[in-house]
């Protein structure tokens, strides 16, 4: 699949660990066995969609790593890579985290679509259905919500793709109301139909 299509980047292209067309997630090979505020040493270093777009791993997008009772999703307070080229994610988890856990997108591919659409000078990232999914999120408000506490910048704009109005109303996709919050302004399009 296209990471880009009509000018539109497809945040879901962006779930390593998620999504089977996406990367597979991080490995971690080194970690901790309390919880608190450490480093997990991840492999591979690498992270590239499937048609070769750089996924960004940075303070802006969070993870979610784990299994079972031991999942959370965090955000990292560093992101960054050794010597040997593998990725250091340190951040405070609330669970022990050691070899074998696996790290993947703990936004279903948004924050990091959002990061590599403002890193390339802005434009459009449209949330599917299946991004959306990933964060528990299933009507127009609870997305609205979601990304009102996630950071945003002015020169991008993401798309409500999800197929779904709210609890109620009719199937659209939106444009324009502003991300609460953001890092320098983005907004989250709500509202209008597109045919």
């Amino acid at each position: 699949m296209a990471t880009q299509f009509q000018g539109i980047v497809d945040a879901y292209d962006f779930a390593y660990g998620i999504n089977p067309n996406a990367p597979a997630g991080l490995q971690v090979i080194s970690g901790s066995n309390a919880a608190g505020t450490y480093t997990v040493t991840c492999a591979p270093a690498n992270l590239v969609s499937s048609d070769g777009a750089l996924i960004t791993l940075s303070t802006a997008t969070s993870i979610t790593i784990g299994a079972d009772s031991n999942i959370e999703t965090v955000f990292p307070t560093s992101v960054s890579k050794n010597q040997l080229n593998q990725i250091l994610i340190t951040a405070v988890f609330a669970n022990a985290h050691s070899t074998g856990d696996v790290v993947r997108s703990g936004s279903g591919g948004i924050l990091e679509a959002n990061l590599a659409v403002h890193l390339s000078g802005g434009g459009l990232v449209s949330i599917t259905s299946a991004s959306a999914a990933a964060v528990a999120v299933t009507t127009s408000a609870q997305l609205t919500t979601y990304l009102g506490t996630k950071p945003g910048w002015a020169n991008t704009t993401l798309l409500n793709y999800m197929g779904t109005g709210g609890s109620t109303s009719a199937a659209r996709s939106y444009v324009a109301t502003p991300i609460t919050a953001p890092v320098d302004g983005g907004v989250l399009l709500p509202a209008v139909q597109l045919y």
